[in-house]
């Protein structure tokens, strides 16, 4: 991600969703796992459903790992959200107490 802190604006859903990826995997040490497990499941699950598998059984057992993952993936990014927007109050408050008043003239 560039300095730029428009283009992360300015960028559709996809390219803001790796960014917060990226901040999670940075953050939190379960992250990436929630992550790469969730990816996992939905690549297999697609795959079963786009090849017309007759097994119920192991598409539920993707769909519950599916949900399993995404719900704590959700948790994890939530929890970050939080994280930032405690952060971008944080700094806010810090900025009025080092800005010094201008003098009128």
């Amino acid at each position: 991600m560039g300095n730029d802190d428009l283009s992360l604006v300015q960028a559709g859903a996809d390219a803001r969703r790796k960014y917060m990826d990226f901040l999670g995997s940075q953050w939190h040490p379960g992250y990436r796992l929630a992550l790469f497990s969730y990816r996992r499941a939905l690549k297999t699950r697609n795959y079963l459903l786009k090849h017309r598998h007759r097994d119920k059984l192991q598409l539920d057992a993707y769909t519950r790992q599916l949900a399993l993952h995404g719900t704590e993936l959700r948790n994890l990014r939530a929890n970050l959200l939080a994280l930032l927007a405690l952060m971008t109050l944080m700094h806010e408050v810090l900025n009025r107490k080092t800005e010094k008043p201008s003098r009128a003239a």
